[in-house]
């Protein structure tokens, strides 16, 4: 496009343009990389990108002399509720347990979900008054509390 012999006008009008365009795409490729980093499921990182993650913590508490603690979860007799109430139900444990991890760490903290019902969750710096495995005993136990809880209302 030869811009030389337009006028002021014609010019602001194209760059508002290309401005639009520019900015659909930005948006565009955001959704993009949140449907590549994202588990659809439980809305938690994914396997590929969760461990970038975790690789990266893992350098960087190494460089700075930090910890990162990791806890791998693994859901007991997962198949029996897929199997007896079908992957519909068995979805909403999964989005149900992902979003108590979620509610039971730290923003420097991450839950990545390795597939099936595994997760991972990395402990960044993990103060040594405060162990991570009390964090992850009260999700358990809450679990735990949710799970009898909605039991007794079916």
């Amino acid at each position: 496009m030869n811009y030389n012999n337009m006028d002021k006008e014609t010019l602001i009008k194209i760059i508002k343009e290309k401005d639009e365009v520019i900015e659909s795409l930005n948006k565009k490729i955001d959704e993009i990389l949140h449907y590549a980093n994202v588990d659809e499921v439980t809305k938690v990182l994914n396997r590929r990108s969760g461990l970038n993650v975790l690789n990266t913590k893992l350098e960087f508490c190494r460089i700075n002399n930090e910890s990162l603690t990791l806890c791998f979860i693994d859901i007991d007799n997962f198949k029996k509720i897929n199997d007896s109430f079908g992957h519909g139900e068995g979805d909403k444990v999964l989005q149900e347990v992902s979003k108590i991890f979620k509610e039971c760490i730290r923003n420097t903290d991450s839950v990545l979900r390795m597939g099936g019902d595994e997760f991972i969750i990395g402990f960044e710096n993990i103060n040594k008054k405060v162990p991570a495995k009390y964090g992850i005993e009260f999700a358990v136990e809450y679990m735990r509390f949710t799970v009898r809880k909605t039991q007794s209302i079916r």
